[in-house]
């Protein structure tokens, strides 16, 4: 069952480093950015294994279609619980491909949905949804619904499944830090335009576009 689908199409900004070994297979990351329709880019982490990149040499400056997953993981720093987010790319294809940013998921509900308002006066919720992966393991991915999206989502429960579509971006926003000083920090999440309740994980291949 898919239930975590994401393809992106954007010019490699960083050239591929080693990064960790998992399960015995040297992992790579690199960052592609993302025209947005606005003139705005997102820049956006991705994980390759060794064996793609051997298929498909990547070199600063090019562009790509990824096809992947959006997953996470958690790490402990400054005593607190983080999440570092990324995409693990599964397919390359290089050259001049179909230009987006897309993203579909199925999971479930593992924090109440918090509703605000902006001050421009549009309507958000902030989510954070569970995908479970073949391998027991599971990704916790922050997403933002808008407007009517949001005022629905507002009223979702913790355990709910849950499926939304959208596009992966990248925020900047500051942190201040213990002795009062301001830290620029980028925050990764999915801006869904799509959210439906549903009774059971759904796979996202009847919701993917065509």
């Amino acid at each position: 069952m898919v239930t975590n689908y994401a393809y992106v199409y954007g010019e490699v900004v960083t050239r591929p480093a080693f990064d960790h070994t998992l399960n015995n297979v040297d992992i790579y990351s690199f960052f592609i950015k993302i025209a947005r329709r606005s003139g705005t880019c997102d820049i956006l982490p991705v994980h390759a294994p060794a064996q793609l990149l051997r298929r498909h040499k990547i070199e600063q400056g090019m562009t790509l279609g990824i096809t992947g997953q959006f997953r996470s993981y958690s790490y402990r720093s400054d005593g607190g619980c983080h999440l570092k987010l990324y995409i693990y790319a599964s397919e390359v294809k290089k050259g001049l491909v179909e230009e987006a940013n897309y993203i579909a998921l199925s999971g479930t509900l593992c924090k109440s949905p918090i509703y605000r308002t902006t001050l421009s006066g549009d309507e958000v919720a902030d989510l954070m949804v569970a995908i479970n992966r073949s391998n027991g393991r599971s990704d916790y991915i922050p997403a933002i619904v808008w407007n009517e999206n949001a005022r629905f989502a507002a009223g979702l429960s913790v355990g709910t499944h849950v499926v939304l579509i959208g596009r992966i971006q990248s925020r900047n926003y500051n942190k201040v830090l213990p002795d009062g000083s301001i830290q620029l920090m980028v925050a990764y999440e999915v801006s869904a335009f799509f959210v439906e309740a549903t009774l059971k994980i759904e796979s996202v291949i009847n919701y993917r576009r065509g």
